[in-house]
């Protein structure tokens, strides 16, 4: 008895419109191709970075137990371009500092926060050209 309603007429029309959306919807996707050459895509290059040389830390004047600022020369590694933004971050509990160049290839950032000098356990440079 089931396969007598398969046969019907409301049955035979939704069972083409659906092989109709499939096929149709097919199309579409097989017609979804990229061009040779395209600005899409994923990749992986070698990062040079930059080397940091004369640290310096300047304490505070008016609480020496506090860092108020630090400096570095700043270089490129392995023909890397001049930075133009850098960031510090002077000890791992402290917070991100934008640093400013004052004479190339000097870098000079200012502590965020209270740093104290105890807590300098690290300093992180990130630089960008």
């Amino acid at each position: 008895m089931s396969i007598i309603r398969i046969f019907r007429p409301r049955s035979l029309f939704l069972i083409t419109l659906v092989l109709l959306l499939a096929a149709v919807t097919y199309g579409f996707a097989a017609a979804n191709t990229m061009p040779a050459v395209s600005n899409a895509g994923d990749g992986s290059v070698t990062v040079s970075g930059y080397h940091v040389s004369n640290i310096h830390y300047t304490l505070n004047a008016g609480n020496p137990r506090n860092v108020s600022s630090v400096s570095f020369d700043l270089a490129p590694d392995g023909g890397g371009g001049t930075p133009t933004a850098v960031q510090a971050q002077i000890g791992s509990s402290a917070g991100w500092s934008t640093c400013s160049v004052t004479t190339a290839p000097t870098w000079n950032c200012p502590a965020t926060g209270t740093v104290t000098v105890l807590s300098v356990d690290e300093l992180t440079v990130v630089a960008a050209d």
